[in-house]
């Protein structure tokens, strides 16, 4: 029975072998069917082809690539095994056998792509097995299509021209490193194909050789022959350079608040450099010309009305000069209500009458020395006792002491026995320093000051 089945199978592979045999050099396996309605035997043949290699880069092996980094034209190369980076066979740069070479890889994850044909495809290129390890090698990511000539860089979006435009931002500017050579690393995450690349990324700046600090940015650019972009990321903080909206509205603000002159331009120059320095001056806020997070949180608390500044011109925006009627009101809207009131009633220079009223430790004065009654001077008469949220212009804080007044370059009167400071704008007032001495002793407490004219008490 065993023989019987091994006959059967070597009749019918020599069937096989007999009809595979032909002239042409073709072969051909024609496997016998059998029909069984008709009881006919026919054959059907089969032609065998190779597969196509399905690994991502496997076109760049078939035809030259194009250099991106250094226009070194077309160059033959070669797979790794899994096929997801390229390597060329000559140098893109320089005669170093096996360095320099054209490193291309696939991106994970892929950009988002709009207006790309399938023939087209973007990969990471990079300088492989560089001679020069001094400063970084160029990097790029780059758009391929293939043409006649071999593997055509359409787009190459690479890190240097990335960096020559994050140069002249003032975010990179505030961020640059004294020392090191600075670098850049992209990531296109978008890409829309118009005969033009527009693309959106994000680029990893760092300082080579230590890369010690980072820059993290995020732009939106057109490269068409030049790249022209747009910083999309912000690092919070408003500096001098700037232009746009932010700028406007900071401008707006200190227009309120009064350290600058309409009309706002949105251009951060020196005028609003200086009005910003001023305003940290007046707030002890460090004096950096620039708006970050805690410069920006003051202005927000002044203009809320949380922070009031008492000044050589008033109290907040309630101004010296402003009529008693519309003064009173409005200091109260700021401060809150009185603690106590002195109605009107002759003064000391026995020829004019005053109004006093106090909030805590700082009392506003109201006169009609001049005329029509008005807001007129205002005087602290304890500095631990005036209420929270007042700020006096200069940086005046609690507890300072007169050594602090006297590293500022304060003067001090030791027939009135007080201190004054014009760049301060505190020139005209009682400053009263306890204990009292000439010259005062380095810890003596300021105890009060004010300024304007209804806080003279001498003169009349």
């Amino acid at each position: 029975m065993r023989s019987s089945r091994l006959l059967v199978s070597l009749l019918a592979t020599l069937l096989i072998v007999v009809a595979c045999g032909d002239d042409t050099g073709t072969t051909t396996t024609t496997f016998p069917t059998t029909t069984t309605a008709s009881s006919t035997t026919s054959a059907v043949e089969t032609t065998t082809t190779e597969p196509a290699d399905p690994r991502p880069l496997a076109g760049f092996a078939l035809a030259p690539v194009e250099d991106p980094l250094y226009g070194s034209g077309y160059h033959s190369m070669t797979l790794d095994e899994s096929g997801t980076i390229a390597t060329s066979i000559d140098p893109i740069v320089g005669d170093t056998a096996g360095a320099n070479l054209l490193g291309l890889g696939t991106m994970n994850p892929y950009p988002t792509m709009v207006g790309v044909d399938p023939g087209m495809i973007v990969v990471v290129a990079w300088v492989e097995s560089p001679t020069d390890d001094v400063q970084p090698t160029p990097g790029a990511v780059v758009l391929y299509r293939e043409a006649a000539q071999g593997w055509e860089a359409l787009a190459a979006i690479t890190d240097p021209i990335v960096l020559g435009f994050l140069e002249t931002t003032t975010d990179f500017a505030a961020w640059k490193p004294a020392t090191g050579i600075p670098y850049a690393r992209t990531t296109v995450k978008t890409l829309d194909w118009d005969g033009s690349a527009h693309f959106v990324a994000d680029v990893q700046v760092l300082d080579f050789p230590a890369n010690a600090n980072e820059l993290l940015a995020e732009i939106e650019c057109t490269l068409n022959g030049a790249l022209e972009c747009v910083l999309l990321s912000d690092d919070g903080v408003l500096r001098p350079g700037d232009e746009g909206q932010a700028v406007e509205d900071l401008q707006l603000a200190l227009i309120e608040m009064g350290y600058l002159s309409p009309p706002p331009d949105g251009k951060y120059g020196p005028a609003t450099e200086t009005a910003v320095r001023t305003l940290q001056r007046d707030f002890r806020v460090t004096r950096d010309g620039r708006v970050g997070e805690q410069t920006q949180a003051l202005i927000d608390d002044i203009l809320a009305g949380t922070i009031v500044l008492a000044s050589k011109d008033g109290i907040g925006p309630v101004e010296f000069g402003t009529a008693a009627e519309t003064a009173v009101p409005a200091l109260n809207a700021l401060l809150g209500s009185p603690d106590y009131t002195i109605g009107w009633q002759v003064g000391p220079c026995g020829t004019w009458e005053w109004y006093k009223v106090t909030w805590g430790g700082i009392t506003a004065i109201f006169t009609e020395q001049e005329g029509p009654r008005r807001f007129d001077g205002w005087e602290v008469t304890d500095l631990a006792a005036v209420p929270s949220g007042i700020y006096f212009a200069g940086g005046i804080a609690p507890s300072w002491t007169w050594s602090n007044f006297d590293a500022m370059g304060a003067g001090y009167d030791s027939g009135y026995q007080w201190w004054y400071h014009t760049g301060l704008g505190y020139g005209l007032g009682t400053f009263v320093i306890q204990p009292p001495s000439d010259p005062p002793a380095a810890n003596a407490k300021v105890q009060g000051f004010g300024t304007g004219t209804g806080a003279i008490l001498y003169d009349c």
